[in-house]
């Protein structure tokens, strides 16, 4: 009888589900006043160390909605960020975080899911702003809290998941 019980758990799909994840996600906090609009979703990364995380983000797919990014939010609380979707799978070209006043990591998500580059970006509330290019194609960036990818054991080469659970 154990056996089988044991059986059925290996059968479940993988990530896990995460209910308390789900609920963080559908209540994940609007950064400014913009962001309330945007679409909720779950963020699945899976590092090469064998560690798996799941965060609660808001993302950014319009084109108002990924030049609004960050700008204006005070403090972003871990574990939530900002997912910026571009329609094309192979975007060029760089991003800054104009009105941005707090140190954020930014990854470079490539069409597979990999993450291509990670840059710590800098508060930027100027026009002179960091342009933070990974100088190859990509369809995701997304933006933490500073330090998180180092804290957390992510690296180049590990991979994203998404799925919205809110649009």
């Amino acid at each position: 009888m154990f056996l089988v019980l044991l059986a059925g758990c290996a059968a479940r799909p993988y990530p896990p589900p995460n209910a308390e994840a789900f609920i963080h996600a559908v209540q994940a906090p609007a950064f400014n006043s913009a962001a309330g609009t945007y679409p909720k979703a779950l963020v699945h990364i899976t590092a090469t160390e064998g560690v798996n995380h799941v965060l609660a983000v808001r993302v950014a797919t319009t084109p108002q909605q990924r030049r609004q990014g960050l700008a204006g939010t005070p403090v972003l609380p871990d574990d939530t960020g900002l997912l910026i979707v571009y329609p094309e799978r192979e975007h060029r070209g760089g991003v800054t975080i104009d009105g941005v006043s707090m140190v954020l990591d930014i990854a470079f998500i490539d069409a597979d899911g990999e993450i291509v580059s990670i840059f710590t970006g800098n508060p930027c509330l100027n026009r002179a702003c960091t342009n933070y290019d990974p100088e190859r194609p990509y369809h995701a960036v997304l933006q933490l809290p500073a330090n998180w990818f180092f804290r957390n054991y992510v690296a180049k080469g590990d991979t994203v998941t998404w799925e919205y659970v809110q649009r």
